[in-house]
């Protein structure tokens, strides 16, 4: 899921920059599911039997992202996308979200089928539109963000993200990966095409959901401490938080952490897939090196 926290920093280093995809070519359809108030399913099925993202079956190719930072952490992962109608622009890298979507503005319902047609990394795919807040503009962002690529596209197989390369890879899910000795492993468990696993934040295991599309963990029931400054912040739904901002430990390093007492998409999340949620595992957390997300497992270069 995306989370907002108002206003939203400059990217003062570690941009990456990235050129469009190419024009669209005939490709995948995200088909038509029943769609919930949580927007919380199974990745979509082609009409060909294949799932959407699926890696084509040639040899991987790395496609460029836009790395954003602030103040030297992790913040953002844009991903180029090249839509049918209008400019170019960019879309979050979101795997907290199952379902990849483009924004549809106006009136109408909040979730569209087929709204959408864009090419992403080189391929065409036919996209939902999804009516929700506009997103605040990042300062200096080279283009608009117009939508969020979720785990249909992400985990179709396995997907790596290479910080200082300024790229993702997309791999079939039988594809050999980079070689992981000595780096930070963990099991994932995929519900509902969101990813959740047990991770030990801030000096204790908790159950989260991996969420690039957060910038920072959060933990839940938890006000912070004296010293905390407070913030607003919004979901994608535009609905408000109450945030304290603080800092934690993540496998040795010190990651920015955000506390609430209450998050209600996040508890409505946990309540529909079973899991007992105590906060998420945002993108400032993963390192700035490689991070590998496959159906089974997280991998971290330390």
């Amino acid at each position: 899921m995306i989370i907002r926290s108002e206003p939203v920093p400059p990217g003062r280093d570690g941009r990456g920059s990235a050129p469009p995809p190419e024009s669209a070519q005939p490709g995948d359809r995200f088909s038509a599911a029943p769609k919930d108030t949580l927007g919380l399913m199974p990745p979509a099925v082609r009409r060909d039997g294949g799932r959407p993202g699926d890696a084509p079956s040639v040899p991987p190719v790395a496609t460029p992202i836009i790395v954003w930072k602030v103040d030297g952490h992790l913040d953002r992962f844009y991903l180029p996308v090249k839509p049918a109608e209008g400019p170019p622009g960019v879309m979050i890298v979101d795997c907290g979200t199952p379902r990849s979507w483009l924004h549809s503005f106006g009136e109408g319902a909040e979730w569209v089928e087929g709204a959408h047609r864009a090419t992403i990394a080189g391929r065409g795919y036919v996209l939902p539109g999804r009516r929700v807040p506009p997103f605040d503009e990042a300062e200096g962002l080279p283009q608009k963000i117009i939508g969020a690529v979720g785990n249909d596209f992400l985990l179709a197989g396995s997907v790596i993200f290479d910080v200082p390369g300024t790229s993702m890879t997309r791999l079939p899910a039988d594809a050999a990966l980079p070689p992981t000795d000595g780096w930070h492993v963990f099991a994932v468990e995929i519900v509902n095409g969101m990813i959740f696993l047990d991770a030990e934040l801030d000096g204790a295991i908790r159950r989260v959901q991996l969420d690039s599309g957060a910038p920072a963990s959060i933990l839940l029931r938890d006000a912070g401490d004296a010293d905390d400054a407070e913030a607003s912040g919004r979901d994608v739904l535009g609905n408000a938080l109450a945030v304290r901002k603080s800092s934690g430990t993540f496998k040795g390093r010190t990651v920015p952490l955000w506390k609430m007492r209450t998050f209600p998409h996040l508890e409505a999340v946990g309540a529909a897939t079973g899991q007992k949620l105590e906060g998420i595992l945002g993108l400032s957390s993963l390192g700035q090196k490689r991070i590998v997300i496959t159906q089974t497992r997280l991998f971290l270069e330390p």
